[in-house]
């Protein structure tokens, strides 16, 4: 629905045939009217006033206005002909240019009337008849008053309850014109519903004799400078006399007792709705006000939207000095000129509320990337705005990465961060299961990857101090927190993860992995402690396992209820002395131990013992518990395959002893050699086994 133009003759102005006694000055709509129809008619007097008449039935009907609406383009087309008819090839030519300059100017807002009057102009010079803006206009003798009057009453009673104008008001209006002249005339032109001022007196056929009134003046004498002033209050979310405010319908409306005209209803309530936005707004300020877990990324959002709700006070505050001040110095404020002015601040405004609802009860990472999903917006003024709330939202991310990625520090009352802090989790697992990453907080202008390394380089950090107790600083790191410091916050999401801050990132990631790693190999010999645990764990120091097997074989093979620990420890240390295994580090030589497993009905000491291999300290941290009990399994598997070869090797040297024995007895060299056959394919097994363990699987 389509409201009624807002500046149209008033009801009161319409004409009847009596106009001999109607004062017509130089300034108002009629007496200007009224020149314009003795000069384009060249009639004067009392010859000039059935066109008058006709002219302003015509501008005061539904039809009238319908025909303001005019094509620009159709216009100049019909120009360029009437210039090609006269022969006028260059004009034409001209008024192409011009007309191309005139659709780019701003300078004319009614570009298409223009253009339908200058035309008309030029008819007339060329018809020196009728002329033609007036050849289908019958000259109109009376009008019937009554009628137009209780029809009037009737509609605008209708309109001005509903708000809007529907299309019978606008098409269906009943004829003003006499019956004879109805037949004369043809087509018998429409009259506005009659809401635009007040109509003439009841039962009169005279036109009104009072001065022209204001414009928007309603029929319950609301001035435009009260409507104005309930609107500005509207727009400030302050209930007015006339505005009233619905809290359960969540709209403004109009007090239903003042009756305005439909134009003038639309203007208001499009207005007000700058005001419903406003009040959305500072309603979420307000909320994440009163929330304690908001966190500090929503209140640097509601801080952020405050400062762009007090610009836009300012802007209400120059509009009530205009209201105030302007009718002392002509430029008064008016529906109009508020709603042109109010256009930008409506389109901003409402963009701030879908960002609002769109925000929700979000806090943290996923607060900024609902913002930062909003800067893929086709208007550049809004993606400026979001660019503008987004850099003040992430700053307090951007100050507990600094601190997290430089310090170590985790500084998240309210868990906004998608780093995650566990402070029940002892030292020994603080690598492990202290810190995690809390995906739902990852902002979406950030990587897995680089939420990982940003975790990785704080844990880094808390592991050299809590558990390597090493306070000595990574080298190069001052210099790169002053580059990271230097980076705009605009860089979080600005780059893609090519940028400056990326790099940053990647570079103090592996400064703090490097310092990480020369500690652990130098500080705490992670890489001899390797070596170890593959030499006696893994079987692979040769010397040290065979004669441990001879020495440690009379005292396994006695029942395990029977083996002492302390008796073990001694054979091992007498292993230790007597091979290469005593050149190895004292410190790796302490962990080293003997274990015994738990014992079944039946188990003998080869079933229960076991090598163990003891860490603790930021050696620890690498072999954890399980990773130190997935080493025993496997020596166990190896120490097995160990028994077996050192048992077949036993079975080899008797068998080798017998064969020389019985040499003589032919009876049974068929027998040794088969056994001889069965031992060196058992030798062979226990051979390729142990390397498919050693190679295949452990290395």
């Amino acid at each position: 629905m389509s409201c009624l133009p807002i500046f149209t003759i008033n009801a009161y102005q319409r004409v009847s045939p009596k106009m001999q006694n109607f004062p017509i000055d130089d300034v108002s709509a009629t007496g200007l009217l009224h020149k314009l129809c003795s000069r384009i008619t060249r009639k004067k007097g009392d010859d000039v006033l059935p066109f008058f008449h006709r002219a302003l039935l015509q501008l005061s009907s539904a039809d009238g206005v319908a025909k303001k609406e005019y094509n620009m383009f159709i216009i100049g087309e019909q120009i360029k002909k009437l210039l090609a008819k006269n022969g006028r090839e260059r004009d034409a030519v001209a008024f192409g240019d011009l007309f191309r300059r005139l659709q780019h100017s701003r300078v004319l807002k009614s570009q298409a009337s223009v253009l339908c009057f200058l035309l008309h102009l030029s008819r007339l010079e060329t018809d020196h008849a009728e002329p033609a803006v007036f050849q289908r206009l019958t000259p109109v003798t009376s009008l019937p008053a009554v009628a137009r009057s209780a029809r009037s009453e009737a509609r605008h009673t209708s309109a001005a309850t509903s708000g809007f104008v529907s299309s019978s008001d606008l098409t269906s209006a009943p004829s003003l014109l006499p019956a004879g002249d109805q037949s004369k005339g043809g087509a018998t032109p429409a009259v506005g519903n009659g809401t635009r001022g007040g109509g003439g007196q009841p039962g009169t056929n005279g036109l009104s004799h009072k001065p022209k009134p204001p414009l928007f003046t309603t029929r319950c004498e609301l001035s435009e400078t009260v409507l104005l002033r309930e609107v500005l209050y509207a727009f400030q979310g302050v209930e007015g006399k006339y505005l009233k405010s619905d809290a359960k319908r969540d709209h403004i409306s109009i007090d239903p007792k003042v009756t305005i005209s439909p134009s003038v209803r639309c203007t208001v309530l499009r207005l007000v709705e700058l005001g419903w936005l406003h009040s959305r707004v500072r309603l979420f300020c307000r909320s994440v006000a009163a929330r304690p877990d908001a966190g500090l990324l929503a209140q640097s959002l509601a801080s952020v939207l405050r400062e762009q709700l007090e610009q836009f006070y300012r802007l209400i505050a120059l509009m009530e000095a205009q209201l105030s001040g302007g009718e002392m110095d002509g430029e008064r404020l008016t529906l109009r000129r508020l709603n042109v002015w109010t256009l930008d601040p409506f389109f901003q405004m409402r963009f701030l509320a879908s960002l609002t609802d769109a925000c929700g009860g979000e806090t943290g990472g996923a607060l900024a990337s609902v913002l930062h999903r909003h800067l893929s917006h086709g208007d550049p003024a809004l993606v400026a705005t979001v660019r503008h709330l987004l850099s003040k939202t992430c700053e307090p991310l951007f100050v507990m990465l600094s601190q997290w990625m430089f310090d170590g520090e985790l500084e998240d009352r309210h868990s906004e961060l998608f780093i995650a802090a566990d402070p029940s989790v002892t030292d020994d697992r603080l690598w492990h299961d202290k810190y995690q990453l809390r995906d739902s907080q990852i902002p979406s202008f950030l990587t897995v990857e680089q939420a990982r390394q940003i975790l990785a380089t704080g844990k880094s950090i808390n592991f050299l101090r809590q558990v390597c107790r090493d306070d000595s600083g990574i080298r190069g790191i001052e210099s790169l927190r002053a580059t990271f410091d230097a980076i705009n916050v605009e860089a979080l999401y600005q780059e893609g993860g090519t940028g400056e801050l990326s790099t940053t990132i990647t570079s103090v990631y592996r400064e703090t992995a490097r310092h990480v790693l020369d500690t652990m190999c130098q500080k705490y010999q992670f890489l001899e402690n390797l070596q170890a645990i593959r030499r006696y764990l893994l079987l692979g120091q040769g010397d040290f396992i065979r004669h441990l097997l001879e020495l440690i074989e009379p005292e396994l093979c006695k029942p395990a209820t029977t083996l002492y620990p302390h008796n073990l420890n001694g054979i091992l240390e007498s292993a230790i002395r007597a091979t290469n295994a005593q050149y190895e580090e004292a410190d790796v030589l302490k962990r080293l131990d003997v274990m015994l497993l738990s014992v079944s009905p039946g188990d003998t000491g080869w079933d229960v013992f076991s090598l163990d291999y003891h860490t603790d300290g930021p050696i620890r941290t690498i072999f954890t518990p399980h990773c130190m009990t997935n080493y025993l399994m496997l020596f166990n598997a190896l120490w097995r395959a160990k028994r077996m070869e050192f048992v077949l090797s036993g079975v080899w040297k008797r068998q080798t002893l017998l064969a020389k024995m019985t040499r003589s007895l032919t009876e049974t060299s068929v027998v040794l050699h088969l056994c001889d056959v069965l031992t060196s394919q058992m030798v062979h097994f226990i051979h390729q086994l142990a390397y498919y363990i050693t190679f295949e699987v452990v290395e």
